[in-house]
């Protein structure tokens, strides 16, 4: 069953109430986390990985030293759906409250 792509609005609720640190762009919402350095980043690449497997899901990830950022979308849905929603809730479990809020930006640069 295809999962159908939530709306601009409902999205913008949703990262309001439950993901703050996170933006909507360019179909996906996005996240830039800073880690301890490129060993801290490849772990939580491969954390990141492991849960996205669970879900049958598959993020763009992009590891640049001490910096990662998450891009989460649906690929075969054509946009941002539960299914993102859900993991960037478990990303945010993994070191969400270790995340520095000025580092999320919305143009991924």
């Amino acid at each position: 069953m295809k999962t159908s792509p939530l709306s601009d609005a409902e999205i913008a609720r949703r990262l309001e109430r439950d993901l703050p640190g996170w933006r909507h762009v360019d179909g996906a919402i996005r996240r830039r986390y800073r880690t301890g350095g490129w060993k801290s980043g490849l772990s939580l690449v491969a954390a990141i990985g492991a849960l996205a497997e669970a879900a049958d899901h598959h993020p763009d990830l992009l590891l640049r030293y001490a910096d990662l950022e998450a891009r989460l979308a649906t690929h075969d849905a054509g946009g941002v759906t539960e299914k993102d929603i859900a993991l960037a809730r478990d990303i945010e479990t993994l070191f969400g409250r270790d995340a520095d809020p000025e580092s999320a930006t919305p143009d991924g640069g």
